[in-house]
Formats: C-alpha cells, structure tokens, sequence
C-alpha cells in the first residue's frame, strides 16, 4: 500500500490532482483495500477514482465505467445489491456505448450481474447475464477475454 500511496504524492506533486493520472491510482488504492476486504476505505478510493474521471474525461468516457463497476463489486460483497445493480449498470451503459455488445468488457460486466443477482438468489436474472456473457466468450478467439 505504501508504494500505491508514493506514486498517488508523486503523481499529485507532478501532474496536479486534476489529473487523470491520479484517478487510476485511486483506483489502484480502492483495489488494494478492496483486496484486504476494507469495502469503506475501499468505496472512498473509488469514489475518488470515479469523481475525477467524470471531471476529467466527461461522464460518457470509457474509462469512466470502470470505477462504477468496482463500487459495483463491492456493494456486492456487502449485499447492497440495489447499489451494487445501480453501479454496475451504469458501468455497462457506459461501456456499450463506447464498444458495442461483443466486447470483453462487456462479458465480465454481464458476468458481474450474474454475480449479483445470484448472491439476490434471483437465479433466473444470474443465468440470462451470465449466458449472455458466454456467448460473448465464445465467440471471440482464444485469448481474447
């Protein structure tokens, strides 16, 4: 953590806290707290990384999806599945827009539905996201997810 949190102080010192730069540390940051299952600290990161994208880079940006996706994963861990729903769905808006519906990112967006929406025990939802996100795998050469 120590180094993520040196690279966020050099990167604010060289580049400004405006910049993009400093969104994908918090990112990394949030993913490191999220790992050791610290879900406040790790929401606050992310929340940062999402705030700064959207001022950055504009709401529709591709690169904005991701930390919806990540405060998405862990509502989720929390059982906060109406967040967690809100923000993965955003998430995927965003990255439909931005790259169609055979992406790989779409299919690990789908798989993370399916993820929420069985941990809802709503089996039926957790199936269609997480067929649609086979279908996706599959049809894309090895190697490619």
């Amino acid at each position: 953590m120590d180094y993520h949190q040196n690279c966020l102080a050099i990167l604010k010192k060289t580049v400004g806290v405006d910049n993009p730069s400093v969104s994908f540390s918090y990112n990394n940051i949030g993913s490191v707290y999220e790992q050791q299952e610290n879900y406040e600290k790790a929401l606050e990161y992310y929340q940062k990384s999402l705030d700064l994208r959207i001022k950055t880079m504009g709401p529709e940006h591709y690169q904005v999806a991701k930390p919806y996706i990540n405060i998405g994963k862990v509502y989720n861990k929390l059982g906060d599945y109406t967040k967690a729903l809100n923000y993965s769905n955003q998430g995927l808006s965003i990255l439909l827009k931005a790259f169609g519906p055979d992406h790989p990112d779409i299919a690990y967006s789908y798989d993370l539905l399916g993820d929420i929406y069985h941990n809802k025990i709503d089996y039926q939802n957790a199936m269609e996201f997480y067929l649609k996100s086979l279908k996706i795998r599959e049809t894309k050469p090895a190697g490619y997810c």
